[in-house]
């Protein structure tokens, strides 16, 4: 018994580690998913605006992401992606950091991103 808790432990601690180091997106389903319209670049950062449905003005899911350090951005398959990846036109999926701004479009920072098809 002693040794399973001393496994237990360890795989708990690894887990911990992992999910800490950035060794992938989230396995929680994303606050956002939708099409990158736009896209401001400032240097390693940038403000995205992801919209569910871009033909609605009100009532579908928009959001305004920053987007700081290439840690965050992943494509489909789990290959590291950098801030300068992501494109207006991308479909996108989004998880937040921290507070969100209850505003509409919602602001918030980007915990992760995955690009999961690139603009046609």
């Amino acid at each position: 018994m002693k040794r399973f808790l001393h496994v237990a432990a360890f795989a708990g601690a690894a887990l911990l580690v992992a999910a800490c180091s950035g060794a992938g997106p989230p396995a929680t389903p994303a606050d956002v998913r939708g099409v990158v319209t736009h896209v401001d670049r400032m240097g390693s950062t940038a403000m995205v605006r992801v919209e569910e449905a871009p033909a609605d003005s009100a009532g579908s899911v928009k959001a305004v992401v920053t987007v700081e350090g290439d840690g965050v951005v992943w494509r489909m398959g789990g290959a590291r992606g950098t801030v300068g990846d992501v494109r207006a036109g991308q479909v996108v999926r989004v998880w937040f950091a921290g507070p969100v701004a209850e505003s509409y479009p919602v602001r918030a920072r980007a915990r992760a991103v995955v690009i999961e098809a690139n603009a046609p």
